[in-house]
């Protein structure tokens, strides 16, 4: 499994440039190297091609992004407003699959820990909710780093049972209690009010989750690029080299399950306030294994597969569902999944960048045709 892991759901078997790169622009700085046998211009060409053709997807990605709800049936706003909150979900689960190489079956647990505490310090607290919101994502982190204890001994499949026993632990209990958390019953949250703005129409808190969905990615973006990035990678790539070169796997284990149940916290908030009431069925462990199964088809070693796992999950099943009946929908989606893993291992996002690869090549064996001519 941790094989699979590393071949399937971080695309490692792709050139090691596919980690350094993200199909919407979070990409590491590049620098200038040769192409095919051509001079060091020619590199550095290909580098400030490459950022341009980054930023072009990226910026229109974003203009679609919010330039769509106005053009869509106000039902497919909030559609989009849940495709937001899963997209967050699916960022934590490349910060720990894509990044590190473990594997989380209880992303919904950090999620619904993150939604209670949030109803908690809004509702009972009375904080605001920009105050709210990260102090439900740290209210996840004790929680991540409990169940990436067993990430220090397991990996693969057994730290997939592991993970899922845990999930269903704090399910049964945290999540069934009365007192804590509302049982089958629930809480009721309501829509935030930020700087005297009301947030309660769908557009609007749309928005203000799109803002923090474009933060978390930047954030995550950063955190691959940096120190941490590297030391993430190199266990993710091998444990033994890694352990043998210095680098701390118990410590950088559980500071990638520490970040990746923050975010999955901050996306559980900002569910809870979008769906204005959360209960135990919500945060499932069932969600956990979708979550997880669409990120890696979407391409979990890239940022930008987060967005992909939004999409897949709430976007895509709607729009089919109006044209095909829904065992028919469950059949097609599936079978479409499978193409995709067979087609593309590294999933969506790898699929895109090769794409991007290929227009490159194609633009860079023009220009040196024009230069000898």
């Amino acid at each position: 499994m941790s094989a699979g892991l590393r071949g399937v759901g971080t695309g490692t078997e792709a050139d090691t440039r596919g980690h350094d790169e993200d199909a919407l622009g979070m990409s590491a700085p590049e620098q200038g190297r040769e192409v095919h046998g051509a001079p060091d211009a020619v590199g550095v060409s290909e580098a400030a091609l490459r950022r341009g053709m980054q930023l072009v997807v990226a910026g229109g990605s974003l203009a679609v992004a919010v330039l769509v709800p106005f053009l869509l049936p106000r039902y497919w706003t909030f559609v989009l407003l849940a495709a937001v909150t899963t997209m967050i979900v699916g960022l934590s689960i490349v910060v720990l699959t894509g990044f590190v190489g473990q594997i989380s079956l209880c992303q919904a647990t950090f999620m619904g820990v993150g939604a209670y505490a949030s109803a908690r310090l809004t509702g009972d607290a009375h904080l605001p909710f920009l105050i709210a919101l990260p102090l439900a994502g740290l209210a996840a982190v004790p929680v991540g780093l409990l169940a990436g204890v067993p990430a220090l001994r397991l990996k693969g499949l057994y730290l997939a049972i592991a993970t899922l026993g845990f999930g269903a632990a704090v399910q049964a209990t945290l999540f069934s209690s009365k007192t804590l958390t509302g049982g089958f019953s629930g809480v009721a949250l309501e829509r935030p009010t930020v700087f005297g703005i009301s947030f309660a129409s769908d557009l609007r808190y749309y928005f203000l989750t799109l803002v923090v969905l474009l933060l978390l990615m930047a954030f995550a973006a950063n955190v691959k690029r940096g120190r941490s990035g590297r030391a993430f990678a190199a266990i993710r790539d091998g444990e033994v080299a890694a352990a043998a070169s210095g680098i701390s796997l118990a410590r950088y284990k559980l500071t990638a399950f520490g970040l990746s149940a923050f975010i999955a916290g901050v996306g559980g908030s900002l569910f809870g306030h979008a769906m204005l009431s959360v209960n135990t069925s919500s945060f499932d462990i069932f969600h956990s294994i979708t979550f997880v199964t669409v990120a890696i088809i979407a391409g979990v070693g890239s940022v930008g597969a987060a967005v992909f796992t939004g999409l897949m999950v709430n976007i895509l099943p709607k729009a089919l569902d109006r044209v095909l009946p829904g065992n028919l929908l469950l059949v097609i989606f599936s079978a479409g999944m499978l193409v995709q893993l067979a087609v593309a291992p590294d999933g969506i996002a790898g699929q895109m960048r090769r794409q991007q690869d290929a227009v490159l090549s194609w633009i860079l064996r023009r220009r040196r045709v024009s230069g000898r001519d």
